[in-house]
């Protein structure tokens, strides 16, 4: 345990995520719909997210 936070810092191998590429991409609006009324302000935080997102980035991401 980490003495500032409840994470257990062990190094379990993770199986892969499959068929996540065979998904539609779709806006960040739409993927987080289902949740927004779980998070306080979450339209907000998607206004800040998109005014700082650059597309296409440097690293390839979408």
């Amino acid at each position: 345990m980490n003495r500032f936070g409840d994470i257990d810092f062990s190094f379990k191998r993770l199986s892969p995520v499959y068929g996540y590429h065979a998904e539609e991409l779709v806006p960040i609006e739409k993927a987080l719909k289902p949740i927004e009324p779980k998070i306080k302000e979450l339209s907000r935080f998607i206004t800040i997210a998109k005014k700082h997102c650059h597309f296409p980035s440097e690293h390839g991401l979408t």
